[in-house]
């Protein structure tokens, strides 16, 4: 309903004036379309309606959110008229008006006479829709309308801007940025506002209450509030691509143990991270991914007023002093001989450096907690890890981050072979060193993700290594082995009742007979009960992984062992199924003057001392290794039918020479001729498994696998 003339004077603020004017009651509304839903808003009736600071929710990438319709009613009397008019709008980020916003605008058109000289201007969907969305990055929004009313007699313009308000008309919404509502866990649409949960990439997250992130995340930004509590947990991941700001204090960003944090943008605020180390006496290698993190708080070491005798035989904190010539001068101890603090090497107030690793051990009575609270500003971005050489080279070094890294995405141009070293006391047969260079040269329990807060040795040959903030990844599990492994790796075990260790040798054409950049070093395990075993290249160094070279002739490798006491051993020899020309290998024993052939038995047996001589076995390989080889299915079909194995010469080629089919553990189960026909048949009356298949021409030799159901 409009009000009548009787009032046109005396409420010119109304926005009405003689001859034409606008409805007070009943006057103006707009409609949006949100999510494919259309909402109707009061603009004014008799004053601002329910659009006025109206939420119009959260909205993420793909929503629609659209201005559809906008009506205004108006009046005409004594030679008066409406001639037209504009709509206005405007977006801009909640709370930051600009002092002098650019609006847009729309036509107003003739959509409907009302009577007695009224009608009403507007816009509808048929010809407008205006996309709220376009172009706008995550935040929260406010929208500015007003609309301007075109007349004559008088010729003037009316505005309906609620009532001259500097503002005018404005409501409310949110653009890929979630708040929180409640404490609850993440992936709860009840913890937060609109039941919208933040699981798109391009989602900007504010924290208002007590969170615990129980699924694996990217997000665009992050804002904790003061007060409020956001927790990662274990197993889980937050990346955040942009900004990060903490406005609480440590504890309101927490990373339990196994979780893991990644910080693509700026960093603003302390977080606690934490990491499980049992009191169980055994060694880890640690490092801090904060900054100011105080080594003798309790936890990680005594109180410093608290060093002495007592509480020194409870734990073991070292830090690795790489100039140091040899032995244990290497090892800084964190202890004094007379169990007071070493301020000479740790200072008055020890802290763990940045890009450091430190070794520690914790016995059942030690007083501090088994969880490790590091707590500090986050390591994020690029960083530089300084390396010293004037020593023996090595320098145990940490990953900074709060996240794992992935050692294929950084370059390795001063570390020896590129290798990583890791002191892992879970290591499969015992307490020992994974290492890795990349997917070929590397132990099996390595993948090339250190975890977080790891330390790690590398053996330098220049003045630092760059570690990239794009190297890291979510990833803390690195005791595990997801790739194959290449042709010609030999595996050698050695183990007595309790443990084992391994070495590898793989044949290839980068390799060399002495030590190369191919070749991992062996490091011994800090458990002295572990049997150890390694070999030796043609200088003398001792080796894990032995990156040999191709050849036609024989070839003899020497192999040592530590013995940690006196009793009886095994040596074990398994991968012949990745040779594809198979050699023959033999163990010679330097004591008992015996040799045995591991093809045909893989497992040697002996007695061993402390004081035996370390280096007492030869390994000798007899036949070309990678050279003029070739896979049987670039000449045969191999394939088992009922209790035979069935070789089919491609292409009808004829088959001399000889076949010996061994199974997995290296036996010989068969040796005959081929039958010089196309196809020759073999019955072996053996059980389901994978067998080898050697096929010796007069020019070459192949080898392959078969299976048998």
């Amino acid at each position: 309903m409009k009000n009548f003339l009787l009032v046109l004077f005396l409420f010119p603020t109304l926005g009405l004036h003689a001859g034409w004017g606008l409805w007070d009651a009943d006057r103006s509304y707009v409609t949006f379309n949100v999510k494919g839903v259309p909402t109707t808003k009061t603009v004014w009736s008799t004053s601002a309606g329910d659009f006025q600071n109206f939420d119009f929710g959260t909205f993420i990438t793909g929503d629609i959110f659209q201005l559809t319709d906008y009506d205004v009613k108006t009046w005409k009397n004594g030679g008066g008229n409406v001639t037209g008019g504009t709509f206005y709008y405007v977006i801009y980020p909640k709370g930051n008006r600009p002092g002098s916003p650019v609006f847009s605008s729309t036509s107003l058109l003739f959509l409907a006479d009302l009577g007695s000289g009224d009608q009403k201007l507007g816009f509808t969907s048929a010809t407008v829709n205006i996309d709220m969305l376009n172009g706008l990055s995550a935040g929260e929004y406010t929208i500015e309308i007003y609309c301007g009313v075109n007349g004559t007699t008088p010729t003037d313009i009316v505005y309906d801007n609620n009532g001259g308000n500097a503002s005018n008309y404005t409501a409310h919404f949110r653009y890929n940025y979630v708040r929180s509502l409640a404490d609850g866990n993440w992936s709860a649409t009840g913890t937060w506002f609109d039941g919208i949960v933040p699981n798109v990439s391009s989602i900007s997250v504010e924290i208002n209450n007590g969170v615990i992130l129980d699924q694996v995340e990217t997000i665009n930004s992050l804002i904790i509030n003061p007060g409020k509590t956001l927790s990662i947990s274990s197993s889980q991941s937050l990346t955040v691509s942009g900004a990060l700001t903490n406005n609480a204090t440590a504890s309101g960003l927490v990373v339990e143990s196994g979780g893991s944090l990644i910080t693509n943008g700026s960093v603003s605020g302390s977080v606690t991270v934490k990491r499980e180390i049992a009191s169980d006496s055994k060694w880890h290698f640690l490092s801090s991914p904060v900054t100011g993190q105080n080594i003798c708080d309790g936890n990680f070491a005594p109180l410093a007023g608290d060093f002495n005798s007592t509480t020194g035989a409870t734990y073991d904190l070292y830090r690795w002093n790489e100039p140091a010539v040899s032995g244990d001068l290497n090892w800084l101890n964190l202890k004094n001989a007379d169990w007071s603090l070493n301020t000479t090497d740790f200072g008055a107030t020890p802290q763990f450096a940045a890009n450091t690793g430190y070794l520690v051990a914790y016995g059942s009575s030690f007083a501090g907690s088994t969880t490790k609270t590091f707590t500090g500003i986050p390591y994020s971005g690029d960083k530089t890890v300084t390396l010293t050489t004037g020593g023996i080279g090595w320098n145990l070094i940490g990953n900074p981050y709060p996240s794992a890294i992935n050692w294929d995405g950084i370059t390795k141009t001063n570390i020896e072979g590129g290798y990583y070293y890791i002191y892992n006391e879970a290591k499969a047969g015992g307490a020992g060193y994974e290492y890795y260079s990349d997917g070929t040269y590397k132990s099996d329990g390595a993948t090339g993700k250190i975890p977080a807060m790891q330390g790690f040795f590398v053996k330098a040959t220049g003045a630092s290594l760059d570690l990239p903030n794009a190297a890291r990844v979510h990833d803390n599990g690195w005791l595990k082995n997801e790739t194959g492994n290449p042709a010609n790796l030999l595996r050698i075990k050695i183990s007595n009742a309790t443990n084992y260790d391994e070495a590898f040798i793989l044949f290839e054409p980068n390799g060399t007979a002495v030590k190369d950049g191919y070749d991992a070093y062996k490091l011994f395990s800090l458990n002295n009960q572990m049997p150890q075993i390694y070999t030796l290249t043609g200088d003398e160094q001792k080796i894990s992984f032995n990156s040999m070279p191709y050849t036609a002739n024989p070839v003899d490798i020497r192999a040592g062992l530590i013995i940690p006491a006196d009793g009886n051993y095994s040596i074990h020899i398994s991968g012949l199924e990745s040779f594809p020309s198979l050699p023959e290998i033999l163990l010679e024993d330097l004591k008992t003057h015996t040799a045995q052939n591991l093809v045909q038995t893989p497992v040697y047996s002996f007695a061993a001392t402390t004081t035996d001589d370390p280096n007492r076995f030869i390994l000798h390989f007899n036949g070309p290794i990678g050279i003029n080889e070739m896979s049987p299915e670039q000449a045969f079909d191999i394939y088992f039918s009922g209790n035979s194995i069935f070789i089919s010469g491609k292409e009808n080629r004829k088959l001399t020479g000889d076949v010996i089919i061994y199974n997995m553990m290296g036996q010989q189960m068969v040796h005959r001729k081929l039958s010089e026909n196309a196809l020759t048949k073999i019955t072996l009356d053996a059980p389901p498994g994978y067998y080898l298949v050697k096929i010796i021409t007069r020019n070459t030799t192949y080898t392959g696998k078969v299976y048998r159901d």
